[in-house]
């Protein structure tokens, strides 16, 4: 199991902490950004967070997306898009949907996460994002779709999935080949 950290994009001395770390010979082992926080940091500083992570997740902002931040969801997705052909590198682990069925719907979300595939120039580290309003025989398909690669489900606050029920999710993925992410698992 590895705990992809998230967040460093909020930290105020992210840059300064690079720069250490960069003089030490410092590497980073798992590291979660999320696009839409990181699009407007300074040029080259998600790069180098890749750069220096063993290997790394990045979110669509679909989190954020949830407190009440509106987007207009195509023009975001092409962008989204752009920046995955411009910054995937091997160690990429993989780039999570928009997954915002709470808002738009998941017809819709499966029309974005197209969008994402074919323009991504990656559409196998597209990482779809399992909610319970998806119903089991959709995470069924989606395990089975994603075999060899990465899907998620998440953790937030026993939401989708209850903790104790985590152990039937991964069996199932695992009988397929799937990897899972689980997002939002690590809490206090």
């Amino acid at each position: 199991m590895r705990l992809f950290l998230s967040a460093i994009e909020f930290r105020s001395d992210a840059e300064d902490m690079l720069d250490e770390m960069d003089r030490r010979n410092i590497n980073m082992l798992w590291n979660l950004m999320s696009y839409f926080y990181i699009r407007r940091k300074p040029k080259g500083f998600a790069e180098r967070v890749r750069d220096s992570s063993e290997l790394i997740m990045v979110d669509s902002g679909a989190h954020s997306f949830q407190k009440g931040v509106h987007v207009d969801w195509e023009s975001y997705t092409h962008e989204y898009a752009r920046f995955i052909r411009e910054f995937d590198r091997p160690n990429v682990v993989g780039y999570f949907e928009m997954d915002v069925d709470n808002i738009i719907e998941y017809d819709n979300v499966k029309r974005l996460r197209e969008i994402l595939r074919y323009e991504s120039g990656v559409p196998e580290k597209i990482i779809p994002v399992w909610h319970k309003n998806r119903g089991i025989d959709e995470y069924k398909a989606m395990c089975r779709e994603m075999s060899g690669h990465v899907a998620a489900v998440t953790g937030f606050r026993n939401e989708d999935i209850r903790d104790e029920q985590y152990a039937m999710f991964l069996k199932y993925a695992w009988s397929q080949g799937t990897r899972i992410h689980c997002l939002g698992m690590a809490r206090m």
